[in-house]
């Protein structure tokens, strides 16, 4: 009975906002910039990846704003008399505070589905699809910093086992600059050494750079005012489709935006829906952007008088969602297919949901209404 009364609820609450006049503006709104993205100028060589990336922040935003909008709704039940009308349904109390987090964030999952759906229409429709590979993690050994070997220091090198020969692995790097006229220059030389074999190449200091497989390869950087850090290697195993793609991604998005949901209606129960609804949107940008904070407060700690920022800025990644899984939307642009490890990324962001699913059903609200 308490599973049927429940999905009876969340089923009333997800018709009661799909029928509401600011669903249908959002859904405009999100269509819109779905076709302004795809009609972005730009080079050609890269007009498919920067589409992708202006129709993802778009996509983003639209399915944060149902996940966190929808779900911030008991202030205008309890002014309007419907929360005293869902009380009288008989479900059980924590049924009936969690049915609008629910139900909202089952509607930004849908919004990302059917965002993805329409990239995927778009991109086809342009001819903007971007080339996507399916890759594999390689195992990496040695130095996670390439350092050029100088008259006071050896080489720092690592190792990458490539695999077997006739594909293509890639070296993702980031650049740790030694000499301030260094951090102007693109490009950095690094030398591979594979059976014995030495070969140099010039690659971008950030980013992937792609290389023949073969066996173990040993990477060194050659340039003493450039170190690199390893952030990544991988193994090109062949083509995905784009369509599928859009749609995976366009899921990530929404089950990332759908954690947001059980925060607003939380949040919700003490203070007004448009209060409520930016609060958790905000927590939601800062969980999206929880690495750079966190680097930021740990620079701010070292300065003198930055303690207190760094505490404020540590405090707020911790109350936010964890949505570092949001890096996937890079990984496609740059044509690397989504796999299980860019939603595996979305367990802790589930996590907090889940908590904060459980603080939402314990806790009654004001004014007497459950």
């Amino acid at each position: 009975m308490a599973l049927r009364s429940a999905v009876a609820l969340v089923r009333l609450e997800v018709r009661r906002r799909t029928r509401a006049a600011g669903a249908l503006a959002l859904a405009g709104l999100a269509s819109a910039a779905l076709v302004v993205a795809y009609a972005l100028p730009g080079a050609a060589t890269s007009r498919g990846g920067a589409a992708l990336e202006a129709a993802a922040f778009a996509l983003a935003v639209a399915c944060a704003l149902v996940a966190v909008g929808a779900a911030a709704s008991h202030p205008d039940d309890r002014a309007s008399g419907a929360g005293a009308w869902l009380d009288a349904t008989g479900a059980p109390a924590a049924v009936r505070r969690l049915a609008p987090a629910v139900a909202a964030a089952g509607l930004a999952v849908v919004a990302g589905l059917v965002g993805g759906v329409g990239v995927a229409a778009l991109a086809a429709g342009r001819d903007l699809a971007v080339p996507t590979r399916a890759v594999a993690p390689l195992p990496l050994a040695g130095a996670p910093r390439l350092v050029a070997a100088t008259a006071t220091r050896p080489a720092a090198r690592a190792e990458v086992a490539t695999g077997a020969s006739g594909g293509t692995w890639e070296l993702d790097v980031r650049p740790v600059f030694r000499a301030a006229d260094a951090s102007a220059r693109g490009t950095t030389r690094l030398a591979v050494t594979r059976g014995g074999a030495r070969t140099e190449h010039d690659v971008a200091v950030r980013g992937a750079s792609a290389f023949p497989s073969g066996g173990d390869a040993t990477v060194e950087a050659l340039e003493p005012d450039i170190d690199l850090k390893v952030v990544a290697a991988r193994r090109r195993e062949g083509d995905a489709p784009f369509a599928v793609q859009a749609l995976l991604l366009g899921l990530l998005l929404g089950l990332s935006a759908a954690s947001g949901a059980p925060l607003a209606a939380l949040l919700s129960r003490g203070t007004s829906a448009p209060t409520a609804t930016l609060a958790a949107a905000l927590l939601l940008l800062v969980g999206a952007a929880r690495d750079g904070l966190l680097e930021l407060a740990a620079g701010a700690a070292t300065v003198a008088g930055g303690g207190p920022a760094a505490t404020v800025l540590r405090g707020a990644v911790a109350l936010a969602p964890d949505l570092s899984a949001l890096a996937a939307v890079g990984e496609a642009v740059a044509g690397r297919a989504l796999g299980l490890a860019s939603f595996a990324a979305l367990l802790p962001a589930a996590l907090h949901a889940a908590i904060t699913s459980l603080l939402l059903a314990a806790l009654p609200a004001r004014g007497g209404l459950s």
